[in-house]
């Protein structure tokens, strides 16, 4: 049944075979948005972003140095037996925090809602899926066969990466990891752990929903090496379009040139990346 109530502006159509992945009856909120439109859409896009981040008053249980227990147990226990809102600031100060907060940091569905007109609308994750919905509607591209509209984001899926939430505020996952870890010989192993975990649940979504089309928007962690990767894992279980702007879509760097070979963006911004992503994509579907 679609919702589109208020933060409800996706379907729970696919939730009883979502929820058939053991890690999405643990953690429910980490299951992907799809539009209330998604399935009736012209074309169906997934949009992957990199990952959610931890906020300056969460805190765990544990002194967490690593994500060495995390690795362990966060596929075991659901977000209450693992992180608790720190009360107090540094100066002892209480800061009133309650549950629901962590939605607002962790729920990628009502985070996603917050793109959408009318609600309680939030800078980075508007930019973050509005951005593409207009490249998508341009002239030469006519995604959806509709000029823009913000309330397209009903039309389109969203998913983090990585199924974990960064443990260093600020910081993507691999940032988190590369900070915890230094030089250490463990962060490679720890690195390729997060990824192969994360990368088998983003493998079952894809095979719930059936996008014709996944872009990736990863400022840190996707040169070609790690896209190649994920495009064979995802095409093993079906045909789906993968490629990748190899950064965010949000406002600061969505027009901003990039010269970097790793990342395969030479002298382009992610905002012409990306129109050139769906235009292969649409150039290979009627060929």
């Amino acid at each position: 049944m679609s919702k589109t109530t208020e933060n409800r502006h996706y379907t729970e159509e696919y939730d009883e075979e979502l929820k058939s992945i053991d890690f999405y009856r643990i953690h429910p909120e980490l299951l992907p948005y799809i539009g209330s439109q998604f399935k009736t859409a012209k074309r169906k896009i997934l949009l992957i972003g990199e990952s959610h981040y931890i906020n300056d008053y969460w805190r765990v249980e544990e002194n967490w140095e690593n994500y060495d227990l995390l690795l362990k147990i966060w596929g075991q226990k659901d977000w209450h037996e693992i992180l608790m809102p720190n009360q107090y600031d540094k100066d002892g100060k209480n800061l009133g925090k309650k549950d629901k907060d962590y939605e607002s940091w962790f729920n990628t569905r009502v985070h996603a809602s917050r793109s959408m007109p009318g609600e309680d609308r939030e800078d980075a994750i508007t930019g973050l899926i509005q951005n593409p919905i207009r490249v998508l509607c341009e002239d030469d591209i006519n995604f959806f066969g509709e000029e823009y509209s913000p309330n397209l984001a009903e039309s389109v899926a969203f998913i983090n990466f990585f199924q974990f939430p960064s443990l260093k505020n600020g910081k993507t996952v691999w940032g988190a990891v590369d900070d915890l870890y230094k030089k250490g010989k463990d962060k490679n192993r720890v690195w390729w752990e997060l990824f192969d975990y994360s990368l088998e649940i983003i493998v079952k979504v894809i095979n719930v929903i059936k996008p014709d089309v996944a872009v990736l928007f990863a400022a840190d962690f996707c040169g070609q090496y790690t896209l190649d990767k994920i495009r064979n894992a995802i095409n093993d279980v079906g045909a789906c379009h993968v490629d990748a702007t190899y950064h965010a879509s949000d406002g600061r760097v969505w027009k901003r040139v990039y010269n970097n070979e790793y990342k395969n963006m030479i002298n382009i911004t992610p905002k012409d990346k990306f129109a050139l992503i769906i235009k292969d994509y649409l150039t290979s579907t009627h060929s």
